[in-house]
Order: C-alpha cells, then structure tokens, then sequence
C-alpha cells in the first residue's frame, strides 16, 4: 500500500491506524470493485507509486465501506491527522489537485503586499516569494464547501491495519559471542555463516541473541532517507509550515524592538540597531538550514 511522506510517517509512528481508499465502479454491472485488501492478510508499505517496499507490513484488522464526509473526530485521528478539517484539507490535497493548484490566499506571513519590512528598507517575503499571496492554498471556508460539495458522498474504504514490526538491531561479532556458526569449503576458500542472521542485512539482525546488548533498534537506511527528507522539508518552502516559522519570526523581532530602548537615539543609530537585528536572524537562519542546502 502506497502512503504520501506525511502519512508514511504517522504510520511507522504509530498515529495513523487506519486509511480511506476511494471504492472503484464495478464492472459487468456490478455497482463497485471488492477492496483488494483483506482482513487477516498482510501487505507491503512503500513511499510512492513504483518505490520498492520500506521493509515494513502490516495487517489488515478491518475494512468497512462509508462515505469520506461521514468521517468524525475520532475517524480523523485514528488517519494521523488532528481534526476533521486537517484531514479534509489532506483529502483535496491528493484527490483534488487541479482545482487546488486554481485558489490563493493573502499571504498570512507579511503584510500583504510581499513585504516583511516596508520601504525605503524593504525585505521581501520569501514565503509568497514577495508576490502578496500565496497560490495553491485555499481558505478553510472554501476547503470545506469544495468537499462537502464534490466529495462528501464519494463511497470510501474504511481500511484498519496495524503495524507488524520486526525489530532490527545491530549485530555483534566475535568468536565468544554465542552465535552458531556453519563453515562452508570451495577449493581454498572458506565461508562462514552466522545462523542467525541469515534473515538479515550486513551488519544489522532480527534476532535477539544477535543484537549488541542496551543498544536500540536501528533505522534501515529507506526509512532514515524518509526521516531526513522530512526533516529538509520544514525548511524547503512548504506553504504553511513556512509561512508559521516566519510569523514567528516576525514576532519575535517585534518583542526584540519593543523591548529595545532607542530613547535619545538618532535615525541613523535606530537604522544600524534594525540592520543588526536583522542580521543576527539572518546567522540564525544558516545555522538552522540543512548542511549542503543552497540559499
């Protein structure tokens, strides 16, 4: 089963216990498709269409059939999300793409106009990438009067999973670490196998009296490329989680100038106190940016 980052996350974290698939139209006059998910079987995860699977299943434990817009507070945090308008707005997210790409909204992050600092000082916002407003995004009245409209009715799996986990660890090593051995000749050439990790990648094990004793479990490496990903993005632009990290940013220079005493000041000095400030959130922001990520 194919999950976005975001909710790939939610899963592996625990969050997100059940997921809606849209019911297919049937064919030779059958009114829709059977789910091809099925209770007691287990399936593959993987990050998008045509990615190898994670390394993670999981098991169907119940799949019903409803319509998306009956979905209630507890169905919406049982999917990973923290309301029903959250997961709403992930809805139109994935299922109505080209209407979305058509709304905009006034940048919540300056002052409309494109500016974090007006002139003659001008500094332009790189959240709406100083256009004012912000293209893609859609008020929350006008979200919820697009699905209730178009997609409220629409029939839904109601898939419920849970997680099967099979703890990996590292492996230790050495000839008193307790491990049977199996010794294989070819010619002049000798190979040795450690038994209990042969369900397991180099270095790493599913077995307990393999693992490295108080060590945690590991991360494989896809599910590390995921994290990281993840983690680049609440830097990369992401509309909202931009737009919340600059009126943070806004805030907080607004306290650092209330709380700056300028008293007998000239403008020249109030202009190289404002220069400074700005400065010192411009040092914060490389410090905070991803190694090797361009300005």
């Amino acid at each position: 089963m194919i999950f976005s980052k975001e909710m790939l996350r939610a899963v592996l974290d625990g969050r997100k216990t059940v997921t809606r698939r849209p019911v297919k139209k049937g064919k030779a006059g059958a009114p829709f498709e059977p789910c091809r998910y099925r209770v007691g079987s287990d399936y593959a995860i993987q990050a998008g269409y045509g990615q190898r699977g994670i390394g993670e299943r999981f098991e169907v434990t119940d799949v019903a059939r409803g319509k998306v817009g009956e979905i209630d507070y507890a169905g919406a945090r049982a999917e990973g999300f923290k309301t029903t308008a959250e997961f709403r707005a992930h809805w139109l997210l994935l299922h109505d793409k080209a209407w979305l790409a058509k709304q905009s909204i006034e940048c919540p992050a300056c002052d409309g106009k494109g500016h974090l600092r007006p002139p003659p000082d001008v500094v332009y916002c790189p959240a709406c990438e100083a256009s004012g407003d912000m293209t893609g995004v859609a008020s929350t009245e006008v979200a919820e009067a697009r699905f209730a409209d178009r997609h409220g009715e629409k029939n839904v799996w109601v898939i419920t999973f849970r997680l099967l986990h099979a703890p990996r660890s590292l492996a230790h090593g050495g000839d008193d670490s307790g491990l049977r051995y199996r010794v294989t000749s070819t010619g002049r050439h000798q190979a040795v196998e450690h038994l209990d990790d042969r369900d397991s990648d180099r270095g790493y094990t599913s077995a307990a009296r393999s693992a490295m004793r108080d060590e945690p479990e590991a991360v494989d490496d896809a599910l590390l490329k995921i994290y990281s990903a993840d983690a680049a993005e609440r830097f990369a632009g992401q509309p909202g989680r931009r737009a919340e990290e600059l009126r943070q940013r806004a805030k907080g220079l607004a306290q650092l100038l209330r709380a700056g005493d300028f008293t007998g000041l000239t403008a020249q000095e109030v202009h190289e106190h404002l220069n400074a400030i700005a400065e010192h959130l411009k040092v914060l922001d490389e410090q905070r940016r991803p190694a090797g990520r361009a300005a």
